[in-house]
Order: structure tokens, then C-alpha cells, then sequence
């Protein structure tokens, strides 16, 4: 992916999510009741989050992003 097709700040970027960005991690930290304490909170399995992102990733009328630090591209 070019960086054209990325909003770049000093420190993160975003960029549109795709499946290889669903995993264990990922779902783990939204699963985490600390890191999430003014969303709601689902306990969310691996299958369920690649459902859902593959989902919105079908549907033209959303982008769907994820926040990536530029240091180590999580």
C-alpha cells in the first residue's frame, strides 16, 4: 500500500483495515475492559472479529480504519 492511500500524522497513521490486520492481539485489546472503558464492551471472538470486518470492508458505504503507530506499523 503507497502512502497515498494513508492519512499520515507525526507519529500514526491511518489506513483502511483489511482481514490480515484481525488477530489475536487485536482482538484481545478490544477485549480489554481498561484500554475500552468508555466503549462498549463485547467479548469478542477471532471468528466474530473477522465477520465484522469483513463485513464493513463489503459495504461501500463505510471506510473502515485502524490507527497504526508509524515506529513499529501496530
Amino acid at each position: 500500500m503507497t502512502d497515498s492511500k494513508k492519512i499520515m500524522g507525526e507519529r500514526v497513521y491511518l489506513r483502511k483495515l483489511s482481514l490480515a490486520d484481525v488477530s489475536q492481539d487485536y482482538c484481545g485489546w478490544l477485549n480489554d475492559k481498561e484500554v475500552n472503558k468508555y466503549l462498549y464492551i463485547k467479548n469478542w471472538t477471532i471468528v466474530e472479529l473477522k465477520d465484522y470486518v469483513e463485513q464493513k470492508l463489503k459495504n461501500k458505504n463505510c471506510f473502515f480504519a485502524g490507527i497504526f503507530d508509524k515506529k513499529n506499523d501496530l
